[in-house]
């Protein structure tokens, strides 16, 4: 016990030497890194274990350790830290189980043991909180249950056409920044909704319809930027996607996930929609 204790105390040190007064990135980066923590702790787990409800549980075990660190720190590299560790002890101890002849793996185990080796005696007071960094939480959930739908699927295929982390890297890097400044302007409903819809896409058709959503949220963002008005936006942007998705296809290979370096903005069928835009409102 005098142990156990010992090892709570020196945690809690560590975390608090490395405990910043103030946010040290914007929300947007937050949102970003919490993104990686979740593709992280999926690919690492079913690559190793090749069973759902290990990377689901390891997963959910991320999300709230990356949000009870940050939030309690505001130190964007500890949180990071403290999470990839959190997954690699969580596949080791998984592995040892194993090989020491355990055919039944109790999570509920697993779990404590985690938790006692990243935040162990570490609570969150409401002062703690701090509402923009709430509102990214919110918007991980959202993003959560996407990848879990897309996983789901992925994981049905034997010889998947893409590699994991390259796959939902993609996912992630095309639509996380778009889908901030949408949640940003308080349209929640919306962004739940156009995702619901991607996920409900055959497996093989996600590289396209992720670059098809990427366009029609950035129009939505355009337009509504422009008329304040949320069923304008969506009724148009909705319109010019299916509308002019030939000029798309004839300037671009969307059957492959966009690169994320180049700005859509830049792109020649994107100034193109925009003049459509501008000439309908």
């Amino acid at each position: 016990m005098d142990e156990f204790q010992n090892d709570n105390i020196d945690l809690l040190n560590f975390i608090n030497k490395k405990k910043l007064e103030n946010i040290e990135n914007e929300p947007k980066k937050i949102y970003f890194l919490f993104t990686k923590s979740v593709r992280t702790s999926i690919i690492n787990t079913y690559n190793q274990h090749r069973n759902l409800l290990f990377t689901i549980s390891c997963t959910d075990l991320i999300t709230n350790i990356f949000w009870l660190i940050y939030n309690y720190s505001y130190n964007s590299k500890l949180t990071m830290f403290m999470c990839e560790r959190a997954v690699l002890l969580f596949n080791e101890y998984i592995n040892i189980s194993k090989n020491y002849g355990n055919d039944k793996t109790n999570l509920l185990d697993v779990k404590q043991f985690i938790i006692n080796k990243t935040i162990g005696p570490l609570k969150l007071s409401i002062k703690d909180k701090n509402i923009e960094i709430d509102g990214v939480n919110k918007l991980g959930e959202i993003y959560l249950q996407l990848i879990y739908t897309i996983f789901g699927k992925v994981i049905e295929i034997s010889n998947f056409y893409y590699e994991y982390d390259e796959f939902f890297e993609s996912i992630s890097c095309i639509l996380s920044n778009i889908m901030y400044k949408i949640y940003a302007l308080g349209k929640k409903d919306y962004i739940i909704e156009q995702l619901n819809i991607l996920a409900k896409n055959d497996i093989h058709d996600i590289p396209r319809e992720v670059n098809l959503l990427k366009i029609k949220l950035e129009l939505f963002y355009y337009i509504y930027s422009k008329t304040d008005n949320e069923s304008t936006a969506a009724h148009i942007s909705e319109t010019i996607v299916t509308d002019y998705t030939y000029i798309i296809d004839e300037s671009e290979d969307i059957n492959e996930f966009f690169d994320c370096q180049t700005k859509i903005q830049d792109k020649n069928f994107y100034k193109i929609l925009i003049s459509k835009i501008n000439g309908i409102i």
